[in-house]
């Protein structure tokens, strides 16, 4: 009887084997997992908050932008009111010249 009493021996270490690597394979299975939604929820939670830094940012810049066109829009009304175009004088001047050269000239 020894014989057979080894043989089931070693049929019960083998499955038992078998079963105890099933469960460590899920449970290998189920910690990487784990660790890998972590991953996600955190590489989500940088990302959602880069994008929330960017749009704060991209709002400020744009009122800036719209600060400054006030104030140039500001600064050409009152150039008008003060009948200051912002036209060159030298042209002017230079036709004044070139036009008393030539009375001079006759």
């Amino acid at each position: 009887m020894l014989p057979i009493d080894a043989f089931l021996i070693a049929i019960l270490i083998i499955i038992t084997a078998i079963i105890v690597g099933v469960i460590a394979f899920a449970m290998g299975v189920s910690y990487r997992k784990r660790i890998a939604e972590a991953k996600i929820g955190s590489a989500e939670e940088r990302a959602s908050k880069i994008i929330d830094d960017a749009i704060t940012a991209s709002e400020a810049k744009k009122r800036e932008i719209m600060l400054e066109a006030k104030e140039e829009t500001l600064k050409a009304k009152k150039r008008t009111r003060s009948g200051d175009t912002g036209a060159p004088r030298r042209a002017t001047a230079f036709r004044k010249t070139n036009y008393s050269k030539r009375r001079s000239s006759r």
